[in-house]
C-alpha cells in the first residue's frame, strides 16, 4: 500500500537563511513562492522537501507515495478523510490525516514525475580486501554540496513512541526493523520500513524515539557515497554551518551518516550505504546502549544529540 516516502515538510521563519543552507547542503530549488520553497534531489521526484514560511520553527510533517489509486480509496476510506486534489508541482492527489501526536500525514498518489539530474560523478569504487576495483590514480574531488540523490527518512520524537508504532504499523503497514528497548511490548523507540515481500526496501523510511515533544529528530537524504559526505562536510565547515554529529557508522540500518543544524536549528543528515531488507528479515530487538546506536565515529556522540 504505502510504496515509500515522499516529501517532509517544515515550518521556518528565515526562507531566506534557509534556502541558502540547503543549497550548500546539496538541495536543489525545484519551485518557489514567496511563503514556500520546494527542494529537489538528483532522482526524478519533484521535490523531497517543503520548506514553509511561519513564525514559530516547526516540524509540520511526512508524505508517503502510495502505490495505487485504489490504496488512496482504501486510506480514505479508513482515515475518514476526503481525497484532494494536491496543488503541488506534479500534482496528483492525497488523504491528510494525523498521527496520534498531532503531526501531519499525507498520502500521495499520481504525482507527476521529473527528469533525473545526473549526478557529477559515479560513486568510488574502493581497493579493499585484496580486490583492484580502483584502478590509476584517485580523483581530486572538490569542495562543494554533497549533491542529495534521495529522501531516505525522517526520524521523530514523542513522549509515547508506543502509541507511534503501533499506529504506524496498524494503519500504514510499516514494520519494524529494529526495536529499541528491554521487549518489543516496551520499544521506546523503532526503525520501521514497508515491506513489498521478497522486494528489497530501506531498512526504515521512518522512525520514532523517545523524547519530550512531538517533533522530528531529524530528516535524512542520501547522497553519492562516503566522499561525498566527507567532501560536504568541508564545505558546510567552511560556511561557518553548525555540526551535530559525524562522522558515524550506525549499527542499525549500516549507513555512513553526518549530520548539520540547518537555520532554524533542526537537524539534517547526509547518509550513504544504508541497509536493504525484505521479508526474510525479522524485526530484530536492541538494547538501548550506544552500540546500538554506533559501531564507529569519528566524534563522540554529542550529549545533546538524544534530546529533540
Amino acid at each position: 500500500m504505502i510504496r515509500s516516502i515522499s516529501h517532509a515538510t517544515y515550518r521556518h521563519r528565515d526562507l531566506a537563511a534557509v534556502r541558502t543552507f540547503f543549497e550548500d547542503f546539496g538541495l536543489i530549488v525545484a519551485h518557489e513562492t514567496p511563503d514556500r520553497i520546494f527542494f529537489r534531489g538528483c532522482n526524478d521526484a519533484p521535490y523531497l522537501y517543503i520548506a514553509e514560511r511561519g513564525e514559530e520553527p516547526a516540524f509540520v510533517g511526512v508524505a508517503f507515495e502510495v502505490d495505487s489509486e485504489e490504496s488512496l480509496q482504501v486510506l480514505s476510506a479508513r482515515f475518514g478523510a476526503p481525497i484532494e486534489d494536491l496543488d503541488y508541482p506534479g500534482g496528483g492527489k492525497r488523504v491528510a490525516t494525523m498521527d496520534p501526536d498531532g503531526r501531519r500525514i499525507e498520502l500521495v498518489h499520481g504525482v507527476a514525475r521529473v527528469a533525473p539530474i545526473a549526478v557529477s560523478r559515479p560513486a568510488v569504487a574502493w581497493n579493499s580486501a585484496g580486490e583492484r576495483r580502483r584502478l590509476g590514480r584517485f580523483p581530486i574531488f572538490d569542495v562543494g554540496p554533497a549533491e542529495v540523490i534521495a529522501l531516505k527518512h525522517v526520524v521523530m520524537s514523542s513522549p509515547n513512541p508506543a502509541a507511534i508504532i503501533e499506529w504506524f504499523t496498524e494503519k500504514l503497514g510499516a514494520f519494524p526493523s529494529d526495536l529499541i528497548g528491554e521487549a518489543k511490548e516496551k520499544a521506546i523507540g523503532a526503525f520501521m520500513r514497508f515491506p513489498r515481500g521478497a522486494e528489497y526496501v530501506d531498512h526504515h523510511n521512518i522512525a520514532v524515539f523517545m523524547g519530550p515533544t512531538n517533533g522530528a529528530h531529524h530528516v535524512c537524504f542520501e547522497t553519492i557515497d562516503l566522499d561525498a559526505i566527507g567532501m560536504g562536510r568541508q564545505y558546510l565547515a567552511s560556511k561557518g554551518y553548525k555540526a551535530s554529529w559525524g562522522l558515524v557508522r550506525h549499527s542499525l540500518g549500516g549507513a555512513v551518516s553526518d549530520y548539520w543544524y540547518d537555520p532554524s536549528g533542526f537537524r539534517v543528515e547526509h547518509v550513504t550505504d544504508g541497509d536493504f531488507l525484505n521479508d526474510t528479515y525479522p524485526t530484530r530487538l536492541n538494547p538501548h546502549n550506544q552500540e546500538s546506536l554506533e559501531q564507529w565515529g569519528t566524534m563522540v556522540m554529542p550529549e545533546d544529540f538524544l534530546r529533540s
